[in-house]
């Protein structure tokens, strides 16, 4: 008796199975327009959709090129922030260089300005030698050399005298000239550094702008790539967004392709044709294992281990795996109500929610679960009531 409700509990999960996918599926046909971006795709045809998702693949691909362009030009703009910032770095050091010569032209200039005064003094202090030596010549005139020559021991000492007063006057001359025109020299070489250094305070100036207008130029920059950073950003966004419809519409085009009408027609066997062999037909039998059900929803095909088994129908895999006394099993959605099962698998091939078409591999012949020996338990179900499969699919 326990066997018997445990076996009634597997059978009561499995119909949970299928109502609960079946729910899902209607669900996915009756959410709310607005989250397909307000567009009522359930009353669209499978073309329509696909043609839309088309559209929003090729805008995808174009936001993905822009995107890809905008990096480019986000490289490009941080190359030319690097490259203009050390610019502005030589510009600094290039200004502060011209400060260092201006200061030490103006040092030039101070040490030329003290050489000038002290040329002007020595100028001075000259003439007002050479004034007294002259009032004093002036003062003695013919007679004062009268006089000296008189005074004197004799005509050679006379004349010696009058010689060194004349020399002296002369040199006199000569060197006030000379300090004159090194005074002057002195003043010019002053008024040249001057010059220097007034065309350096102009190169500075001329250096400051050059930097100002980079820094302006850098800002600019700065600017620029924030805004390429935010456009990055929004393509990313955009980018998003559209693998979310694409994804939205691709899900809702495969819910529409399960929820379509069953399109009939036989389906195909599901074992190869030398695998024909129906141990245990659909409806009343012997039990074969103590608890199992007298009342077989499926047929039973005797198969070796490991052959293969295919889906009778394409669809959807909706549950693929250990399922209780099924064993290893497949349950394939094939739209219109319309369900396959195939259990007592050794191994499975396919995974839940992968499509799968009529004739491909899903899973191999075993005996897991509760099994006299190798074979395929093949069920189909319409709305989740078992049906008898040869009303489908015809022995070979």
């Amino acid at each position: 008796m326990k066997i018997i409700r445990k076996h009634i509990k597997e059978l009561i999960a499995l119909v949970l199975v299928l109502s609960f996918v079946s729910s899902l599926a209607l669900f996915a046909q009756t959410v709310p327009n607005t989250q397909f971006g307000g567009m009522n795709r359930p009353d669209k045809d499978i073309e329509s959709l696909e043609s839309e998702k088309s559209d929003i693949e090729k805008t995808l691909e174009e936001t993905k090129a822009q995107y890809k362009q905008e990096v480019k030009n986000y490289s490009k703009k941080e190359q030319e922030l690097a490259n203009i910032q050390f610019r502005i770095m030589d510009q600094i050091k290039l200004i502060e260089q011209t400060e260092l010569d201006i200061e030490n032209k103006q040092i030039e200039v101070s040490n030329k300005k003290l050489e000038v005064n002290k040329a002007k003094a020595d100028v001075d202090n000259h003439i007002i030698t050479l004034r007294k030596r002259l009032r004093i010549m002036y003062k003695f005139g013919k007679t004062g050399y009268l006089q000296i020559i008189l005074k004197s021991d004799n005509l050679v000492n006379a004349l010696t005298r009058v010689d060194r007063i004349r020399f002296l006057a002369d040199y006199d001359k000569k060197m006030l000239n000379r300090l004159q025109f090194l005074q002057s020299e002195l003043e010019r070489k002053q008024k040249a550094l001057e010059g220097e250094k007034e065309e350096l305070e102009e190169l500075k100036e001329d250096q400051t702008q050059q930097k100002e207008a980079l820094q302006i130029s850098y800002d600019q920059a700065l600017v620029k790539k924030k805004e390429i950073a935010n456009n990055m950003e929004a393509l990313q966004r955009q980018k998003k967004q559209l693998e979310v419809e694409s994804a939205k519409i691709t899900e809702t085009i495969r819910q529409m392709k399960i929820k379509r009408d069953y399109v009939g027609g036989q389906m195909a066997w599901p074992l190869d044709y030398n695998h024909r062999y129906i141990t245990s037909y659909f409806g009343k039998r012997k039990a074969p294992t103590p608890g199992a059900t007298t009342n077989h929803g499926a047929i039973d095909i005797a198969a070796p281990t490991g052959s293969n088994i295919y889906a009778a129908l394409g669809g959807e895999v909706i549950y693929s795996g250990y399922f209780g006394s099924y064993g290893e099993m497949v349950l394939i959605d094939h739209g219109g109500g319309i369900h396959t099962l195939y259990a007592h698998a050794s191994q499975r091939l396919v995974k839940e929610g992968q499509m799968v078409n009529r004739g491909d591999v899903v899973s191999r012949v075993g005996t897991t679960g509760r099994s006299t020996g190798p074979h395929l338990h093949f069920e189909v179900r319409e709305n989740g009531t078992r049906v008898d499969p040869l009303n489908y699919v015809v022995q070979p």
